[in-house]
């Protein structure tokens, strides 16, 4: 036998050694694939700038396991605004975006981009509190679902306060403030804004002139912004995005925020030194414009449309809700859901202010206005403090 042969034969020999094995390999021990490797996910992203979202997003996930929640974070609801806006115009939206009251849902329903989320159902016979849902209300049609909002306070130290209020447990008037403020630091210390403990303002300028001058009046509210940088020297021009960290590190005695900070707040201070917070003063009388977060939906196919409104009716589910606050130190925008979270005992102090103070919230309407009023109020806020430190500086204050 040539050794061709013997080659072929052992080719052979080997084939039909290997073909009865394969008889004989039980089918239980052929791998299958996994069903997730069998699953048809979808995946739909959202654009966010709280922190706070990743439980939520890890709940949703669990309930739709089909469902990827792709999440991009801004640094804030500026930025996030500026991108979605020119993402829109590149046809490269994602399906949902966090947007916040301040600049109004005008754009984006304009943009064509926007999709009402009554058509979807989301929300559907639920009571919002209505200074919650009003600015994401347009033509007549509900454009993002309200997770919560938030209304403007006045953290300060405890020790200011017992100095300043005269057997009050609260400062309750401006000028009450503009004394605590005024209150030399220790020789020890040293407060961003000098010899005084100061006072601080955080990012959302608008929004707190806004809301000073329902007591006030506009005009008399920013000639007082003016007079805390130019006259009483208590505030130091253009620091506000260090404002949260200068009160949290102790260089600042009042700091002029919103309520949502609350957990940061508490996390970071410990028991560096006690605190407390008020409500803007008249609040009461004249009630707040709250900042509200909110979720749009955008147009996108049919299949990630369906998942992106299932993530907004799971965001006004009781427990979603709850999670708003609990995680994002937000208030609730279900009023059943936020008269609930009165009633526990578990509530701080702290908190049942906060909650406490949702019958003074009144609604602002969105108006197509509301974005080119915010830019303009911000400019000229910025203006007019640095005017008034070069005032400072030129007279050697």
């Amino acid at each position: 036998m040539s050794k061709r042969k013997q080659m072929y034969g052992l080719i052979a020999a080997v084939m039909i050694i290997a073909a009865a094995l394969m008889t004989y390999i039980p089918a239980s021990s052929v791998p299958l694939p996994s069903p997730k490797q069998t699953e048809r996910t979808t995946t739909i992203s959202i654009w966010v700038f709280s922190k706070g979202w990743d439980n939520l997003v890890s709940e949703f996930q669990k309930q739709y396991p089909d469902v990827v929640v792709d999440v991009r974070g801004f640094r804030s609801s500026e930025q996030l605004y500026t991108e979605l806006l020119a993402s829109i115009s590149a046809n490269a939206a994602p399906q949902l975006a966090e947007i916040r009251s301040f600049y109004g849902i005008s754009g984006l329903v304009s943009s064509g981009a926007a999709v009402p989320v009554d058509d979807i159902g989301a929300g559907e016979n639920l009571e919002w509190i209505s200074a919650l849902s009003e600015p994401f209300r347009y033509s007549g049609k509900l454009w993002a679902i309200p997770t919560g909002g938030s209304l403007p306070v006045v953290f300060y130290r405890d020790e200011l306060m017992k100095r300043t209020a005269e057997q009050k447990n609260k400062l309750d008037n401006w000028n009450e403030i503009e004394k605590a403020a005024a209150l030399p630091v220790p020789s020890l210390n040293q407060s961003a804004s000098g010899l005084h403990w100061g006072l601080a303002v955080d990012n959302e300028l608008p929004w707190y002139l806004e809301n000073i001058a329902r007591l006030s009046g506009y005009d008399q509210a920013l000639a007082m912004w003016k007079g805390w940088v130019d006259g009483l020297s208590i505030m130091a021009p253009l620091t506000h995005k260090a404002a949260a960290s200068d009160f949290i590190n102790g260089k600042t005695g009042v700091f002029i925020s919103s309520s949502d900070k609350l957990p940061t707040i508490e996390r970071f201070v410990g028991g560096k030194f006690i605190f407390a917070l008020s409500a803007f003063p008249g609040a009461e009388a004249v009630g707040m414009i709250p900042a509200v977060n909110g979720v749009a939906l955008l147009q996108a196919s049919p299949v990630k449309q369906k998942a992106a409104a299932n993530f907004l009716s799971f965001l006004t589910l009781e427990q979603s809700q709850i999670a708003v606050w609990r995680s994002m130190g937000l208030i609730p925008a279900r009023a059943d859901v936020a008269e609930r979270l009165q009633e526990e005992n578990s509530a701080s102090f702290r908190q049942k202010m906060i909650l406490d103070s949702v019958r003074w919230l009144v609604p602002h309407s969105s108006s197509v206005s509301d974005l080119e009023v915010w830019t303009q109020t911000s400019e000229k806020l910025e203006k007019a403090e640095l005017q008034a430190g070069e005032s400072v500086s030129g007279t050697g204050g």
